[in-house]
């Protein structure tokens, strides 16, 4: 079975036979590979021989038929119901604060709603080939100052988590080092933009 595009069905096959360019021999391939048979059951099913299954599987034309067909489910099915379970885990008083905070800032940041866009959107933040020196001067100061911050949180979220160690709880140990890891993120984030 190849897991990877099993379940996209007849949606998978009118997109494999309406994009064109393989034969009806590759068709037959892709289409037994959406139908969840393994790489050698689809071979047979579209009449290659044994020792040239992995010529075909890897033959541009079927790999990019593969990849369209993934892409299309993806967007059309798994994307929807992946924000719908995360949609109803941030909506639940039951699901963990922190699991439903890094899934907030997970959403928001895949959706590009990141804080840096919304500065440069609304123009606090020119191009640095733009800005003369004392305008360069004070962004690196205020990246500098941002890294800063984000390491004193990070320092202090250790010192909370020996804390919660020594207490023997673990949960909250691990609740304070994934929010260690995203300051820790931001800092290095903002090390990178100041040395561009």
């Amino acid at each position: 079975m190849h897991p990877q595009i099993q379940g996209t069905g007849a949606h998978g096959k009118g997109v494999v036979r309406a994009m064109g360019g393989l034969t009806e021999r590759q068709i037959l391939y892709v289409e037994a590979l959406i139908d969840g048979k393994s790489k050698a059951e689809a071979a047979r099913v579209a009449g290659y021989a044994e020792g040239g299954i992995s010529q075909v599987h890897q033959h541009a034309k079927v790999q990019a038929a593969l990849a369209l067909v993934m892409e299309r489910y993806l967007a059309s099915e798994l994307t929807p119901l992946a924000l719908s379970v995360a949609a109803k885990l941030l909506r639940d008083d039951k699901t963990a604060a922190g699991v439903r905070a890094n899934l907030a800032l997970g959403i928001m940041d895949r959706a590009g709603f990141s804080a840096k866009r919304f500065e440069q959107r609304a123009g606090e933040q020119k191009d640095p080939s733009q800005m003369d020196s004392a305008e360069l001067q004070a962004a690196i100061d205020k990246l500098q100052a941002e890294i800063e911050e984000h390491l004193h949180q990070a320092r202090a979220l250790i010192t909370q988590a020996h804390e919660a160690a020594d207490q023997g709880d673990a949960g909250q140990v691990e609740r304070l080092i994934k929010q260690v890891r995203i300051h820790t993120s931001h800092a290095i984030e903002g090390s990178k933009e100041s040395k561009q």
